[in-house]
């Protein structure tokens, strides 16, 4: 994408994503039916799991890499990382939570 500033190879990469984050939560979900069952030695799903999750991780930091091409192009940011963050379940720890409006009480801690 970067080479040739080819912005639809980054899209069709996303949506490759999309088939990796399914294929990630598929194989996690067999890997912990395979330890609880006792057909698949705890060590060894461990490492699964952890090797399924390494997988997923490198495909999203390929998107990353493909919207930052495509920001370099074309001057647009074409997804919204924030909803993408909030759709995914990730969360900034460089982003404090918003403050509450005025008219909201803040909530009282014990």
């Amino acid at each position: 994408a970067f080479v040739h500033s080819d912005v639809e190879s980054v899209r069709r990469m996303a949506e490759l994503d999309d088939a990796v984050d399914q294929l990630h939560d598929a194989l996690f979900q067999e890997i912990i039916q395979g330890m609880t069952d006792r057909t698949l030695p705890i060590p060894v799903g461990a490492r699964y799991v952890l090797v399924n999750r390494f997988l997923e991780r490198i495909s999203d930091h390929a998107v990353s890499i493909g919207e930052r091409v495509v920001y370099m192009v074309t001057g647009a940011m074409p997804w919204n990382p924030l909803r993408r963050r909030a759709t995914s379940g990730e969360t900034s720890p460089a982003r404090a939570p918003s403050a509450p409006d005025a008219g909201t009480p803040s909530p009282r801690v014990p």
